[in-house]
């Protein structure tokens, strides 16, 4: 049978396994620490107020992509590594249909 072997548990007691089911496969935590891979940025999308224009995928493509007139948001808590890409996608909505909300 194909697939993936479980990993074996690890030997360090502070690190435990993280349950969120989001986290990449694998990830440990240690309690109390934020993982270094996960964002402290959220990006929220006004539905009532976008139009669909797509300006929005057109500067964070890795982000963003317009489906049926409306922006849908692929990843809802990009890295910092796209950042500034988010940014210029909020300054560029004609609607002001999107936010970043910080958290951390």
């Amino acid at each position: 049978m194909g697939g993936r072997r479980p990993r074996p548990a690890t030997a360090r007691p502070d690190v435990v396994q993280c349950p969120e089911p989001d986290l990449p496969f694998g990830r440990a935590v240690v309690p109390g620490r934020r993982p270094a891979w996960r964002s402290e940025m959220r990006v929220v999308v006004d539905y009532d107020r976008c139009e669909g224009n797509g300006r929005c995928a057109l500067a964070a493509p890795e982000v963003f992509m317009v489906r049926e007139d409306q922006a849908v948001v692929l990843i809802e808590r990009p890295g910092e590594e796209l950042r500034a890409k988010v940014e210029r996608a909020v300054r560029v909505c004609p609607r002001q249909a999107i936010s970043i909300v910080d958290e951390g």
